[in-house]
């Protein structure tokens, strides 16, 4: 799953299978990652970008009410 701006796209993403993980990047991305720490979800920085893998609901749910 990557999490993005949802002003630049005219449809919505329909996807199949399961969640593996969410990738992050942009202006906040930064404080996104402090904020992500703070509640103990590891972020790993790959290119630019930060990525946090799980497949867990719960964590999901909760770094998507971060990046929203």
């Amino acid at each position: 799953m990557v999490i993005i701006d949802r002003r630049y796209i005219e449809s919505e993403w329909k996807g199949t299978g399961s969640i593996l993980g969410v990738d992050y990047w942009g202006q906040a991305q930064e404080k996104i990652y402090r904020l992500l720490k703070d509640d103990g979800i590891e972020s790993e920085k790959l290119d630019g970008k930060y990525r946090v893998m799980t497949e867990d609901a719960e964590t999901l749910s909760m770094i998507s009410s971060k990046l929203l």
